[in-house]
């Protein structure tokens, strides 16, 4: 296990290509690297350490690396905040970035899982490049306006109390469109609203909480 406190200055990277060449065969290992035009696959990115300091030391990975375009093979969660995902292009797994402020979402165009925005903020104000959810879309109180090239959403699209205020490039929800709350509801009906995009499920107006809270 590589703890939070790696030291690149000691040769931290050698032990982290170490640890690389357990997790994967060698053979694969020297694929990864065959071009640094082609897409990084990491297994994970726990191996890099915990938080901010975990994320630089990947950033300092992919720095040795020629700075590729990189995807990762397992859940990514985000535990600190004011940053980019940079040349992240794609998850397979879940990315979690629950309660915190991103800069914005660099190059990522595909989460396989789900994409965990609730009750965050990004400064870019849109989804950006990223055009693929394959599981549930969590917007909870986010602070995004735009979807960006959003296109497809496997499961849930939840646009709650978001500031969304268009439904932008969106073709496809294989579930629920949540927009209760949101402006969303008040500048479409639901016969706009699926007029533009095809919603597998219901179109949720009514907050189903609303008088729990209270």
């Amino acid at each position: 296990m590589v703890h939070n406190n790696v030291s690149l200055r000691k040769g931290g990277l050698d032990y982290i290509y170490n640890i690389m060449k357990i997790i994967i065969t060698e053979g694969q290992y020297k694929r990864l690297f065959e071009s640094e035009q082609k897409v990084l696959v990491l297994p994970t990115i726990s191996v890099f350490g915990k938080g901010k300091e975990g994320w630089e030391t990947l950033q300092e990975f992919l720095q040795s690396k020629g700075n590729p375009p990189f995807s990762v093979n397992g859940d990514v969660k985000i535990e600190f905040g004011n940053m980019s995902l940079g040349k992240l292009v794609s998850v397979e797994g879940d990315l979690n970035m629950h309660e915190y402020n991103i800069g914005d979402l660099g190059d990522l165009k595909r989460v396989e899982g789900n994409l965990i925005l609730w009750d965050s903020y990004v400064d870019s104000g849109t989804l950006g490049n990223l055009e693929y959810v394959g599981k549930n879309c969590d917007l909870f109180q986010c602070g995004i306006k735009s979807l960006g090239k959003l296109k497809y959403v496997g499961g849930t699209l939840c646009l709650a109390y978001s500031n969304v205020k268009s439904l932008g490039e969106l073709k496809y929800v294989g579930g629920d469109l949540e927009i209760y709350g949101s402006k969303i509801k008040k500048k479409y009906s639901e016969e706009e609203i699926r007029s533009m995009v095809d919603i597998q499920g219901s179109i949720i107006t009514e907050d189903p909480e609303e008088g729990v809270r209270g």
